[in-house]
């Protein structure tokens, strides 16, 4: 099988950006997805300049500090601050689409806009799975050419609205994650699927993840798995081959 290792958060702050990186070029990290209102996005965008070989896709971001649309043009988006609502589950239904449409484009096209050739697209929180948002979340992974991640889970309509609209997919392991970060979690790995990707989150921890994040120490155990000397061995006596968005775009 096919195995995608891709990391969140990129520009979330210089410890997540660097953690990124050295899972990349000493482990089996093949591809992250970067947020345009990151603390660190510039310097997010420095490294993946400086790292032709990391695929990089969007990580959009809906419910978490500022947008880069002007808040008078994304009411239903914003709290009285300016700031991203910090939405609960039931309330992603009273965003208005053309309103996130403005902002999830803007922060496309920020990243586009920086020389950056973008392959996939993912969300915050998935938010982009609620069923409120994710025809949107198709509609521009096609104009954008754009791969969406799936996760596993209980979403034939979605992969039925992918197939439809002829965007691609691919379907994501998203429980490596906390008690389950160990090399145990890669051995052995099984999928019923040929492409697969397992979302990961590694970092060094800094002041920005230790006051904003409840999942900070653990980033760091993720890091050590995903650079641990035995891991590629492992993958490759299962015959599972490293690959990223790009690559398996090329082949489309």
């Amino acid at each position: 099988m096919k195995l995608i290792i891709n990391s969140d958060d990129f520009g979330y702050s210089r410890g997540h950006n660097y953690g990124i990186i050295r899972a990349h070029t000493h482990g089996v990290l093949t591809s992250t997805t970067l947020m345009a209102n990151g603390t660190e996005v510039l310097h997010a965008i420095k490294l993946a300049h400086e790292h032709p070989t990391l695929d990089v896709g969007i990580h959009v971001v809906l419910d978490f500090k500022k947008p880069l649309s002007d808040p008078s043009l994304i009411s239903s988006c914003v709290d009285s601050h300016g700031n991203f609502r910090k939405l609960k589950l039931e309330e992603v239904n009273s965003l208005n689409l053309t309103e996130v449409e403005i902002e999830v484009e803007n922060q496309i096209q920020f990243l586009l806009n920086q020389g950056l050739q973008l392959s996939h697209m993912d969300s915050h929180h998935h938010i982009h799975l609620h069923p409120h948002l994710f025809p949107l979340f198709v509609k521009l992974a096609k104009k954008y050419d754009l791969t969406l991640r799936i996760v596993l889970g209980d979403h034939d309509d979605y992969i039925t609205l992918c197939k439809e609209a002829k965007v691609n997919y691919v379907l994501c392991n998203a429980t490596f994650y906390q008690d389950l970060v160990s090399l145990d979690f890669f051995n052995p790995y099984s999928s019923r699927f040929e492409v697969e990707e397992v979302m990961a989150h590694p970092a060094y921890c800094d002041e920005v993840i230790l006051n904003e994040s409840s999942y900070a120490f653990d980033r760091v155990k993720e890091l050590s798995v995903l650079t641990h000397p035995a891991l590629k061995q492992i993958l490759d006596s299962q015959a599972i081959t490293l690959v990223n968005y790009q690559k398996l775009k090329e082949k489309v």
